[in-house]
């Protein structure tokens, strides 16, 4: 908990010790004492707690889901320049949830956070010029604004780039040591015991980008392990160590090679925790108030898009943020696809199997024929005599 005397209108601690409760963190979670928190805190103008409590009623967090008691709070932390509120109040209007659907309104309120440089924002922005929504095409428009966020790190806004082949050669060329490394590693890795391709090779090969590198930290409450510098692992390490912690050492959390952290804060209260071994996976699940688990195999992963969840087995995770749910539905499909690429692998190695049988049984078929017609002609000698 946090120390400072809350009677005394410290606003900003009645919204962190909302944080707390929200989370867990020190403290059972409790997310109706989150919201009276948070309350105490909004009705004093601040802009952070209002805006969690419309996220709060947007996914349904301890009250009832609903969008238009979500967009009225988004709103009122919008109108005093709160660049993330912004950006969700722009996405109401953009779905239309909770207030009429609007793309005019929504690409005002993406401007009003991109002034702020929003990196989200910016990366809307390009979406909007990309594909003309409520606007006319303007590919150099887009490419600006892909540009803005992508040098804040916005890695989706990155990939749009590349895609619109605007990024600078001398970055497409940089790295080529690491390239040629990261490719005898993955060549390295080959096939399981079984000749099943192991999923550690599945995940790196679905995951890497074109320069055959894992994506840098894109934020959104997302990590790569590997693209950690020094002081962004350490602080990792630190905050996944509280976490094991925590849970009294019965998971692994510090060795996970990809994360999706759902919690408001991205503090690691709630989310999916991949460890990819070399030839075999695990994942640490915790959603909301549920305790941890760990999964080994699994057989069926899907994304809802009704729900914005990610559903490993019959294991619910939400969502929370773009960049969130664009890695849940990469994963779903690198599951998936692994699912598949197995069993069909195993299916292949059927057919070769039993061809092989066919071809040796076919290869020998003109001994085995002489032999019984010689064993036929001993007989009718035998029986003659």
């Amino acid at each position: 908990m946090y120390g400072i005397p809350v009677s005394r209108n410290y606003i900003e601690a009645q919204y962190l010790i909302g944080v707390d409760y929200l989370l867990g963190n020190k403290v059972a979670q409790d997310y109706t004492q989150a919201l009276e928190w948070f309350q105490k805190s909004a009705s004093e103008d601040y802009a952070p707690a209002q805006d969690v409590i419309g996220c709060m009623y947007s996914y349904g967090f301890g009250v009832d889901q609903d969008y238009v008691k979500a967009f009225e709070w988004c709103l009122k932390a919008a109108e005093q320049d709160y660049d993330i509120a912004q950006n969700n109040v722009a996405y109401l209007y953009k779905e239309g949830f909770g207030v009429l659907q609007d793309n005019s309104k929504a690409f005002e309120w993406y401007q009003k956070a991109s002034e702020q440089d929003n990196a989200d924002a910016h990366y809307e922005l390009g979406n909007f010029y990309s594909e003309g929504i409520g606007v006319e095409i303007d590919k150099d428009k887009a490419n600006y604004y892909y540009h803005k966020a992508a040098c804040k790190g916005h890695l989706e806004a990155e990939q749009c780039l590349q895609k619109n082949n605007e990024l600078p050669q001398e970055d497409k060329n940089s790295n080529k040591k690491v390239v040629e490394e990261a490719d005898n590693h993955i060549e390295s890795i080959d096939f399981e015991s079984d000749g099943s391709i192991s999923f550690k090779t599945f995940f790196d090969n679905y995951f890497r980008d074109e320069s055959k590198m894992l994506p840098q930290n894109p934020g959104g409450g997302v990590w790569f392990y590997e693209s950690m510098d020094f002081d962004e692992s350490s602080k990792f390490y630190d905050k996944a160590s509280a976490v094991r912690e925590k849970n009294d050492y019965m998971i692994d959390t510090t060795y996970a090679d990809f994360i999706i952290d759902t919690s408001f804060t991205r503090n690691f209260g709630v989310g999916l925790f991949l460890h990819v071994h070399q030839n075999s996976y695990q994942f640490h699940l915790k959603n909301d108030t549920k305790d941890w688990e760990i999964l080994n195999d699994i057989e069926e992963a899907y994304y809802s898009e009704s729900d914005k969840a990610l559903y490993i087995e019959d294991y619910k995770i939400n969502l929370i943020g773009d960049v969130a749910r664009f890695y849940g539905k990469r994963l779903v499909e690198c599951i998936n696809a692994y699912l598949n690429q197995n069993e069909l692998d195993k299916i292949d190695e059927e057919i070769v199997s039993n061809s092989e049988l066919v071809t040796d049984a076919l290869d020998n078929i003109d001994d085995r024929l002489t032999e019984i017609n010689q064993k036929l002609n001993d007989l009718r000698e035998d029986s003659a005599a």
